[in-house]
């Protein structure tokens, strides 16, 4: 009978995590909340905390902050207690994105400070590398831009010894982008260029697009208004081959603004 009433909640967890994919939040709630009376029924203190931590991540989403909170320190407490380190890790990384998106930065650093020290212990390279590109945002933010450099950087080495070139790309980028707010342009270029490369090996167009268009406008900045423009219409051709309207029209603007300062 257990082992019944696990599988309906094991299905009902696997659903919300489905519905919250999709954006359907008030429907992941309902399979979350479900699944949580079911697993608290029969004592299944593991899955009572990863329930948890879904309610509390959906919740973040709908800026209910309240219950996101209430659940996400439920759920630390209990991975804690049963000494599950990857789930007190993934509970404090969300925690820090939620204060993060408060513009509490000094708890945020806390939270992704300690995931790090979590993802060690339990040998999550990736993981640890999560954590340290969201720190490496959060100072950047604060405009500490030479601790957001070394956090990026370490993330950057993570993913790509994990093999994960896609977000080792976007991480990238993120470095490209400090480098601009400092108008160190040059390596802000080298640094968009090895992005692009990772987007164009994990076969990521929107991603590559993105890329382009930054590098654009770091050429724009130097002024190399030749190459900005080539590398414009490079990001308008990968952003119209993807559907990313957003982009090309960036792009497009981009190009206007070169021709009406020429």
């Amino acid at each position: 009978m257990e082992r019944t009433t696990n599988t309906e909640a094991d299905q009902l967890l696997s659903r919300g995590v489905a519905q919250y994919r999709r954006q359907h939040y008030e429907d992941a709630i309902i399979s979350f909340q479900a699944a949580l009376a079911i697993y608290e029924a029969v004592g299944d203190r593991s899955n009572q905390a990863k329930s948890r931590l879904e309610l509390g991540t959906t919740y973040s989403k709908l800026t209910d902050y309240a219950a996101t909170f209430a659940f996400l320190n439920q759920a630390l407490e209990e991975f804690e207690a049963i000494h599950d380190h990857r789930g007190m890790a993934d509970t404090r990384i969300i925690l820090g994105d939620v204060y993060l998106a408060m513009s509490q930065c000094k708890k945020a650093i806390g939270y992704y400070q300690d995931a790090v020290i979590d993802y060690q212990a339990v040998g999550s390279r990736l993981g640890e590398a999560n954590a340290f590109n969201r720190l490496g945002i959060v100072y950047r933010n604060i405009e500490e831009y030479d601790r957001a450099f070394q956090l990026i950087e370490q993330a950057v080495l993570l993913y790509r010894t994990s093999g994960k070139f896609r977000p080792a790309a976007a991480a990238l980028s993120c470095l490209g982008s400090v480098y601009l707010s400092i108008r160190e342009e040059k390596q802000a270029i080298i640094t968009f260029e090895k992005s692009i490369a990772l987007y164009q090996q994990s076969k990521d167009g929107k991603g590559e697009a993105r890329a382009l268009f930054n590098l654009g406008v770091a050429h724009s900045m130097l002024p190399d208004i030749q190459t900005a423009a080539k590398t414009f219409q490079r990001a308008i051709a990968t952003a119209t081959a993807v559907g990313d309207l957003t982009v090309k029209a960036q792009a497009i603007q981009g190009l206007r603004q070169l021709k009406a300062s020429a």
